[in-house]
């Protein structure tokens, strides 16, 4: 296949080749009908840009006229390519490019699949009649009343290889087309998921230094806009962690200052109960001594009293004796 790309291994182009069946024969049938496929393309191209200016979701892409004719031009310049069957490495990168530019403003295969129907349309009935004619041409004249004959293989042939190829070729354009989304989507997925694990680490060294008792500690990091609020939220929370740690501390100081004063009334009670049980066990023992006094002083009291009433007994006695001498006198 010496048109299509030849390394050392099969390359993707040419495994579609393959498997469609754009052998170097079908490729040379193709080639055969390059000149009426170029002779009905224009046309083709204009009734397809045409009917694009009139769909406003897809005139879009396009800034004008102007854009518009230059992006005709460089599709008739495509076709022509695959036209005559030139799948070479610079039809790759031709075709790559295509589906590169449609991934990148946004247009969708349905489109561009769209297109390829509308511009196959004027093609395939014009080409088919030309081939025909062609053949009815080259037939020699014959009586009047003989049918004429038409290669159909022929034709179909001629047909089959052209629709082949422009198959391959809206293949190549999705196919690099969902390549570029998917890489674009996995490099998002790459760059979501570096801002998540970023965002993590960053709170949680905060964290960390929360739990190793910096309470002063601040999330000062700049975080991407869909987690800022991750930020707000987390410092918020550091915050309000400090302001009721602060009010525990405070509490903490008035008890210990509340418990000193209650400590040292309670040590001055017990230092007066003291000293009050000292003066009672004084007053106690003085009492203790003045009643042994007082028993003493009564005891005297009494042996006075009856000393006293001794004596009274002794002057009584002395009084009668005196009556008794006076009477004797």
């Amino acid at each position: 296949m010496s048109s299509t790309m030849s390394t050392g291994s099969p390359s993707p182009l040419s495994d579609r080749l393959d498997f469609i069946g754009l052998d170097e024969a079908a490729l040379e049938r193709l080639r055969s009908a390059s000149s009426h496929i170029e002779k009905h393309l224009t046309p083709s191209l204009e009734k397809f840009y045409g009917k694009l200016a009139k769909v406003p979701a897809v005139a879009r892409f396009f800034d004008g006229q102007s854009s518009m004719g230059r992006a005709q031009g460089k599709q008739a310049n495509h076709w022509k390519v695959i036209a005559t069957g030139q799948f070479d490495q610079d039809y790759v990168e031709a075709a790559r490019r295509i589906g590169l530019r449609h991934a990148k403003i946004g247009l969708e295969p349905r489109w561009y699949v769209g297109g390829y129907g509308l511009i196959l349309e004027g093609l395939i009935k014009g080409v088919m009649q030309d081939l025909v004619a062609e053949q009815l041409a080259a037939q020699p004249k014959k009586l009047f009343g003989s049918a004429p004959q038409i290669d159909v293989e022929a034709i179909s042939s001629v047909m089959t290889a052209m629709m082949k190829a422009v198959l391959v070729d809206v293949d190549m354009a999705v196919t690099v087309y969902f390549d570029q989304l998917t890489e674009e989507a996995a490099e998002r997925d790459r760059l979501a998921k570096a801002k998540v694990e970023r965002t993590v680490a960053l709170t949680g060294a905060a964290l960390q230094r929360l739990a190793d008792g910096n309470l002063a500690t601040r999330v000062d990091d700049d975080f991407a806009p869909e987690f800022e609020q991750i930020k707000t939220d987390t410092n918020a929370v550091f915050d309000q962690l400090e302001q009721v740690v602060g009010r525990l501390a405070e509490a903490s100081h008035s008890l210990r200052v509340a418990t000193g004063e209650i400590l040292s009334g309670a040590n001055d009670l017990s230092e007066r109960t003291t000293r009050q049980a000292a003066a009672i066990e004084q007053t106690s023992a003085a009492m203790e001594q003045l009643l042994h006094t007082v028993t003493d002083n009564s005891k005297r009291a009494e042996l006075a009293s009856e000393k006293a009433s001794a004596a009274s007994s002794l002057a009584a006695e002395g009084g009668r004796v005196m009556d008794d001498a006076n009477s004797a006198m």
